[in-house]
Formats: structure tokens, C-alpha cells, sequence
């Protein structure tokens, strides 16, 4: 038996050293110098009331409360965009400027939720990789971002506006697959918006913070991360010549 890994991070070997970040972002016209933080949302069925807690942190980055030239990248979850729970993205799109990016992305069919092109791994990385900190509520995003040793802020709070206990952001603390992965102490939770600013100012000034539990979390998910999971999967499929 062969520990394989898991294909779908093999693209992720490497990637990092061949990233070109300044350049990335001179592209998509941000600069060298600002905070980048990205977002990315998790299904709307799950988390409702998701749009109060963007809307709260980019409030925060057109103040100023992350610097002058602070972004923050909004990536939508693609069950959001398309099929069964898919939802009015008017909220986030009615933040876009030019500090707040939201970006949809390109679900290709209704029949698969998370259809995206192959290039939308290849963008994911790029976008990892010129962040200075991934925020999410709960989302398999902190897998990719371990793989990519970017920081990553673990969103627990609700926004400005009281909702039901059964649908908090605080429940996700209890769910058993993310609390072993907060067990690593490789992610920075924010019980509230001011333990966000907190740990965001701390991971851009100090990106390395961290990063031994970065590592043990990544570890453990891909197997691993060389860049060969996808060939070991190969050599090891039983095909049906191989039957008998």
C-alpha cells in the first residue's frame, strides 16, 4: 500500500519559489507595499448572514484601519454563484471598489457546484500567494493555503447585526473536522472583529509567525506535497485488465 497524497495539491509544489508576487501584483493594480487580504466566503446555506461580516471588514479597509493602500479580495464561494444554493451576490457586489475586489467565480455548470476551468487552481495560487493573510469562517481554503505557507485568520464572529446562535460563526469552532486543524495552532482565530485587526496586522508584519503550525496542518491533508500524488494514483489503480 502507498500513501499516494491528494492530486489536487500537486500543482502547489513549488509554486511559491516561482512566484514572481510584486509583478502579480503590479498586474491587477495593487501595490507591492499594501496589505492584501483575502476572503473567501463558505456556502450561503451554511452562513447567511456572511455578506454583515465582509461588509464589517471592508468597512474597516476604506478607514484605513489596515493602511492607506490596504485590499481586500473577496472571493465568493462557488456554490453561491450556481445550483442548489446559489443566492443574490448583490450584497458583496454593491462593496466592490477600488480597495474592495469581489470576485464570482466562473462555475461552469449547474450539474457540478464547483465546476470551475483548470485555470481557476493556476489563479487560486497566484491569489494565495500574493495575500499577506487568508481569512475564512471555515472552509477546506485553509488546506490550499498551508500548502502555499500564506497566513490564514480563522473568522468567529457575526458582524455588526445579532443573529440566531444556531447559525453563528461560532459554531464552527465545535465542528470535529476544523477543530483538529485549529489544534495545529497554525491559524489565527478571530473570536471577534477586533482579534481580526489584531492578528491580520501581525501576520503582515511577521508572515513566518506561525508558520511550524502552517506546517503541520498542510502535512497531514495532501500527504505528500511533491508534486508525484496524481502519478502514485495512477501506478496504484486497479484496472480492470489487473482483475483477472
Amino acid at each position: 500500500t502507498d500513501w499516494v497524497g491528494a492530486a489536487q495539491f500537486d500543482h502547489y509544489h513549488g509554486f511559491r519559489e516561482a512566484f514572481d508576487r510584486d509583478r502579480w501584483r503590479r498586474q491587477h493594480g495593487i501595490s507591492p507595499a499594501a496589505m492584501l487580504i483575502v476572503y473567501g466566503t463558505i456556502n450561503p446555506a451554511i452562513l447567511p448572514h456572511e455578506a454583515h461580516i465582509v461588509s464589517q471588514i471592508a468597512k474597516a479597509v476604506e478607514n484605513g484601519q489596515f493602511g492607506d493602500e490596504a485590499v481586500l479580495w473577496v472571493r465568493l464561494h462557488p456554490q453561491a454563484v450556481r445550483g442548489t444554493f446559489s443566492t443574490s451576490l448583490a450584497e458583496y457586489e454593491a462593496l466592490a471598489s477600488r480597495r474592495i475586489r469581489v470576485e464570482i467565480p466562473p462555475v461552469q455548470s449547474e450539474a457540478l457546484h464547483w465546476d470551475l476551468p483548470r485555470d481557476d487552481a493556476a489563479h487560486l495560487a497566484n491569489l494565495f500567494c500574493a495575500a499577506d493573510v487568508v481569512a475564512t469562517p471555515s472552509s477546506t481554503l485553509v488546506i490550499d493555503a498551508a500548502c502555499l505557507d500564506t497566513p490564514v485568520v480563522s473568522v468567529q464572529f457575526d458582524g455588526q447585526q445579532p443573529v440566531d446562535a444556531a447559525l453563528s460563526a461560532k459554531r464552527f469552532l465545535q465542528y470535529t473536522h476544523y477543530a483538529q486543524i485549529l489544534k495545529t495552532g497554525g491559524i489565527a482565530v478571530a473570536h471577534t472583529f477586533d482579534e481580526f485587526v489584531h492578528h491580520v496586522r501581525q501576520y503582515a508584519s511577521d508572515p513566518q509567525r506561525d508558520a511550524d503550525g502552517r506546517q503541520a496542518r498542510a502535512r497531514p491533508q495532501p500527504g505528500r506535497l511533491d508534486g508525484q500524488a496524481g502519478r502514485r494514483t495512477d501506478a496504484n489503480m486497479v484496472r480492470p485488465a489487473d482483475t483477472g
